[in-house]
Formats: C-alpha cells, structure tokens, sequence
C-alpha cells in the first residue's frame, strides 16, 4: 500500500470519527498532553487513543490551504498531523522547510514543554510564506507549532530524516479589526476634511475624493470655508465593488503579455514577483511568447556560416530563449537573455583546442549545462570532455570518454571524426568515429547525455554502406543520422534510440532531383547539414541550401558571403535567468 492510499484511509477514518461527535465538541489538548499521550506513543510504537484524531501526513507535499480543505469536515480550527521531517542536506542538521507553494519559516525559538520539573518536549512556532523564493515571497495568517519529543536532542540517525516523527498543529489567525482614530473636534477646522453629510444633508456627492484626494479637500475646505459646490463633496462617494479575478486567470493573462510588460508589472507586488521568477509560468511565458525580430550578419569560420551578434563573438548555439557565444580570439564564453538584456560569463575553458560546444536547457526545471569536446595536442590525439551546470559549478568538470582508442596501437587507425551537437528534444551529444582495423573499417558512435552525463556505445551495422570513408554525419529529426551520396541520391540510416542501440531497419532515400533542374550545382558536394520538418538542409562551397524534400523543390539558397549585409531572425524571448547575470542591451526589432 502506498503512502497516498495510506492517506486517504486515515483522512476516511477521521472524518467518520468527527462526525460523531457532537458538533460543540473540540479536540483541545495541552501541550504535555500532546507530547505524553501522543507523539512519545507515537514514537515507541505504543497503541495511540482509541479515537483517531490525529493523522499520519507527508505535512510539507501540501500547502495549509489544501489542508484545511481536506479537512473541512472537522470543523475544527486547529489541525493536527504527525509528520517526519527531512534533513535540508544529508550531512546537515537542518530541517527542510520547503513546503508546496511556500516555505515554513520560524518565528520563534525553541520553547521547553515542561511536565513538573521534567523536559518533556520543545516546540516551535513557524509561519507560512506563499511563494516559491523567500526573497518574494507574501506572508500569510497560517501558523504551525511543531513539537518535538525529548528535545533537539532527540536526532534521528537516517541520513534522510531529520526526526523520524514530529506533531505538527496547524491554525489560522485571525486578522485583529484596526481601531477607527478618534476624530477632534476641537481641532483646526481648516485642517479637517469636509464630508458631505457636514456640508448639507441633500448635497449630492462626486467622484472628486479619487482625483484630488485629501489633501485637495482641505484647500478647497478653507477657501470656500463653510459652504462648498455641489461637484466638491466627495466624502461619500464609492467606487462600485467588481468581482475579483482568480489568480489562476490572472497568470493566463500575464502569461501572454510581451517580456518589457511583465518585467514593469513585477513591482505590483511580491506575489506577482514570485510568481514570474517560476519555472512554470517561465515554460509557460515562452511558448505563448511572440518571437523577437535580432539582426545579424554572416561571417565565414572554417567553412561554416557562423551569425554573430557583436564584432567579438559568434553564436554556438541556442536552446529555449538563450544563446551560448563564444569570443573569436579567446576562449571566454557567454550566455546571452537578449529579452531580459542580460549576460553571464562562464569560467575561463583553458583547453588550447575545442572543437565543439554542447548547450541544453530545461525550462520546467531551469537547469542548464555546457558541454566541449576538445583535443589535447595534436587532431590525432584523444578527445576529452568537460561539463559545467550552470548556477552551480564554479568551475568546468572533466569527465573520459569510454572506450577510447589508443591510435596506432593493435592495428587501429582514426580516419575520420564528428561530433554531433545535442538538440532540446533528445538532449544528447554524439561522438562519430571512423575506424580502421586491419583491413575492416567500422563506425562507432558514443552517445553523451548531458542530463545524466552518461555514455552510450553504439557501432554502424556492417556493410550497410559502400564506403565508410565517404558518409556524412547529420542531424536527421533530432537524431543522428549517417548519409551516403550515390548516384545523386542520398541514402540514410537514423540512429533512432541511442540507448536501446536501435537503427532504422531501412535506408531512407532521398533522390537530388534538384540537380536535374539546376545543372550548374552539379559543381558542387552539397553535404546535408541537417532534416528537421521535411526540410533538408545542404552546404556547398560557401553557400547553403534548403530543399523541400516532399514537393522536391529549392525554398533556398544563399550563395557568397556579405559581410556588411545585415538579416533578422526571429526568436522567442525568454524570461529564465541566472545568478550572476550583468545587463547587456542590445538592438531588437
């Protein structure tokens, strides 16, 4: 039986206990009550009270609100639970106070439960704060005893729990009513604020009392001093009362509003505040987000088209709303918020080669990790990895390939590598290698998953292609795929699951009838870069190519490079930040 279905059986129970009773009947112990009969019986194992009344509940998986709703038919005003608490850390001896929607915060210091001259227990009052960060977080009325037998003392010993049992008594307050101030009448009557009733019994009043405000009235007051207009009366004028939204249509709302409103709306307060810093209503944000016109210019890198955005750096690659640069005559890398305006620079990568970066985002959890693949020396040389989250590491992780060869020894020889960079979807870097053994040649890839920093081995079935040497590497679909030009046709096989080592049971064939109707490409080895949306994607000799492979027909093709030519791209703005992040502005159209 599950902890839920535990749960429920007790919330059963209670409820018919309670109905029961006499509705004028309340469960009001002593705190030496609550320690003696309760949670010491608890503790041991001892049988409990005949009558269940207090219940067995994962305390902090639930907001006070959700409580005092499932436990309406109590129609008590205080609740009580028995609940273990965990440890913050495993080697810590703090309590976790996290709680669903809020934290539990002390508001007090431990206070002893005294039974005639013995310590029996301690308690400690706690308040709850609606809010997933304390720092905007909104204070509410919920408050919590938490009592604990034998004292702080009273440790336990799993490194998960904290105290294996614990009483928790759960209320409201109650909202003391502010006393009205006194007026006096003996006052200075010029300072006093004229009310409509003063003035006359029949005059009729305005809506002035929310244009001018007070301090208008008593100007106008002592000027006209004692009989006013009829338009000046304002005193006992009210605005008519409008039913209030639901919060949870309020966040569908802001949720479509453009990043520049957002921010501004912010400051309304701390629970709007808290709420746009959630990773929830930031995944939600993006996708309805309208995109953001960014120009940029092409500049030629090693044969590849690279856009960038400053003189300085070039973009490696973006994932859910963020850009990861890196600067052309260094290593220092960046990632970039261009909704937000902000920027935060990564450590310093002290590898003299790198030869690919790796850039995943997970927008329902904010975590983010950086990846590099690099070469020690010289090309020939073992390739290493390095890993960085973001938001946690201070500095980049090492981590070794498995089943790195050692080139020129047992008769293996590396003819050709590939890195394929990860993609949101799968979320893994792939590592090709072209291998020769003796007179065999073989393909294997390495699969990394950046999330759970994981190696796969895979190898290419055996002569599945003519010529090993001669296959391209290519994103197909988000996942890797080998490509082989024959006869002006592209034959492909897609890695479909990296992890279960499973490769499509056919080639994919993709005929080049592009080159029938445009005779002068035939000139060029146009290499397919990537598929995604039935769109091919090939490079040539300094110019690109999109070929619609289901209406067999070019959607584009960009040939040259200009430098001074500025293009736009659309991009959808993102409100996920990091700590650490300096302001950056930068043109968007």
């Amino acid at each position: 039986m599950d902890s839920f279905e535990e749960e429920n059986q007790s919330t059963m129970a209670s409820e018919q206990y309670y109905m029961s009773l006499h509705p004028e009947v309340r469960f009001q112990p002593k705190d030496e009550e609550l320690i003696t009969h309760f949670l010491k019986r608890k503790i041991s194992g001892d049988p409990l009270p005949v009558n269940i009344i207090i219940d067995e509940l994962s305390f902090y998986e639930y907001s006070p609100i959700q409580l005092s709703q499932m436990y309406a038919f109590a129609k008590q005003k205080e609740m009580y639970f028995f609940t273990p608490v965990e440890r913050k850390f495993t080697d810590s001896t703090l309590p976790r106070r996290k709680a669903r929607n809020g934290y539990w915060i002390p508001t007090s210091k431990y206070e002893n439960i005294e039974q005639g001259t013995e310590i029996i227990g301690v308690k400690k009052s706690l308040r709850f704060f609606a809010g997933r960060h304390r720092n905007a977080s909104t204070k509410t009325n919920w408050t919590m005893l938490e009592y604990i037998a034998g004292g702080t003392a009273a440790v336990s010993q799993s490194p998960y729990f904290l105290y294996d049992w614990v009483l928790c008594k759960v209320y409201e307050e109650e909202l003391s009513a502010k006393k009205a101030p006194e007026s006096n009448n003996q006052g200075n009557a010029a300072n006093e604020e004229v009310t409509g009733e003063q003035l006359h019994p029949h005059i009729r009043t305005s809506p002035l009392e929310d244009i001018f405000g007070a301090k208008k009235r008593r100007c106008l007051s002592k000027k006209y001093s004692g009989q006013l207009p009829l338009t000046i009366c304002t005193s006992s004028y009210r605005r008519p009362c409008l039913p209030e939204l639901p919060f949870e249509v309020i966040i569908e709302i802001l949720s479509r509003l453009p990043v520049e409103s957002v921010l501004r709306f912010k400051c309304v307060c701390r629970q709007w505040c808290s709420t746009f810093q959630e990773e929830d209503f930031i995944a939600k944000h993006w996708v309805r987000a309208s995109p953001l016109r960014l120009p940029y210019r092409y500049r030629w890198d090693y044969n590849n088209s690279v856009s960038f955005y400053e003189e300085n750096f070039k973009l490696i690659g973006n994932s859910c709303g963020l850009f990861l640069e890196k600067n052309y005559s260094s290593q220092v890398f960046r990632i970039r918020n261009f909704a937000m305006h902000q920027v935060l620079y990564l450590p310093h990568a002290l590898n003299a080669y790198i030869n690919t970066m790796c850039f995943v985002l997970n927008l329902s959890t904010g975590e983010c990790k950086v990846a590099y693949f690099y070469i020690q020396g010289n090309l020939d040389a073992e390739v290493g990895l390095k890993v960085l989250t973001v938001g946690i590491d201070c500095q980049w992780r090492p981590l070794k390939l498995s089943n790195q060869t050692i080139w020129g020894q047992h008769e293996k020889y590396l003819l050709k590598r590939h890195i394929l960079k990860p993609n949101q979807t799968e979320g893994a870097a792939h590592y090709v290698e072209i291998i020769r053994a003796g007179q065999d040649l073989y393909l294997e890839v390495q699969s990394f998953d950046l999330w759970t920093e994981c190696f796969v081995t895979t190898r290419l079935p055996e002569r599945v292609f003519g010529n090993l040497e001669k296959v391209f590497v290519f994103s197909w679909n988000h996942h890797l795929a080998v490509g082989e030009i024959v006869e002006e046709a592209l034959n492909i096989l897609v890695l479909e699951d990296f992890k279960d080592h499973k490769w499509s049971e056919n080639k994919i064939v993709v005929p080049y009838k592009f080159l029938k109707d445009n005779p002068s490409l035939k000139n060029q080895i146009w290499a397919p870069v990537r598929v995604i949306y039935g769109k091919l994607e090939l490079q040539g000799v300094k110019s690109f190519l999109t070929y619609d492979m289901e209406r067999e027909i070019i959607t584009r093709i960009e040939v040259g490079n200009d430098p001074d030519k500025e293009h736009f791209a659309s991009h959808k703005p993102s409100l996920l930040t990091f700590k650490g992040m300096r302001p950056k502005r930068v043109r968007c159209d």
